[in-house]
């Protein structure tokens, strides 16, 4: 009766122990799982440093762009062309909040957005036409940036980065196709029509 007893109590040991080895294989499973999803929610969410530096460039170079229209809208104030400072007013709110968009979307995937050092811009154009031809060569070359910094979001494999650009690569179109337009204009109506052009452009919302 003795040994049936110990017979016993070492077989419940044995059950026992199994069980716990069960359950521990069991909790490492459900471990092992939950560090492979937060694994692929970092994947999901991390962003590469070069691109990070990319987009980082891209804040200073919008902010630079902001600082180049302010700047065209005093000239032309001090030229006495309200219409056309008022648009150059507005281009450079449009240039600030592209800043902050590009900075908004890089907190939002846990990306640390920066400011850096923003050159100084011109100050002074010869005329209202050049002031123009000035800003649409600027918008190709806004252009360049947007284009390279996709092709870096292609290359890092960064498919949210890369539709989150495509905004702006459409909108780019229309800043060149607008800022060309009126270039056009301002070259055919001349000195006498430039006034008439002042007014209109005057009435951007």
């Amino acid at each position: 009766l003795y040994r049936e007893k110990i017979g016993a109590l070492a077989e419940g040991e044995t059950l026992r122990l199994k069980l716990l080895i069960h359950k521990d294989a069991h909790l490492h499973k459900a471990v092992a799982e939950i560090r492979k999803d937060d694994e692929q929610e970092v994947k999901r969410i991390f962003m590469t440093e070069k691109l990070q530096i990319a987009l980082n460039e891209q804040i200073t170079a919008e902010l630079w762009s902001a600082n180049l229209y302010l700047s065209m809208s005093f000239f032309l104030k001090r030229e006495g062309f309200e219409g056309f400072s008022h648009w150059m007013r507005k281009q450079y709110q449009e240039e600030v909040k592209h800043a902050t968009a590009i900075a908004d979307y890089m907190t939002d995937r846990n990306a640390i957005p920066k400011i850096d050092k923003i050159d100084v811009v011109p100050q002074s154009w010869k005329s209202p036409l050049e002031a123009f031809e000035d800003a649409y060569k600027h918008e190709r070359h806004v252009t360049q940036l947007i284009d390279l910094l996709v092709k870096t979001a292609s290359d890092e494999k960064d498919n949210a980065t890369q539709d989150f650009l495509w905004g702006f690569v459409r909108e780019q179109v229309e800043e060149e196709a607008t800022t060309l337009h009126i270039v056009e204009k301002m070259r055919k109506a001349g000195e006498a029509g430039l006034f008439f052009m002042d007014n209109q452009l005057g009435e951007r919302n």
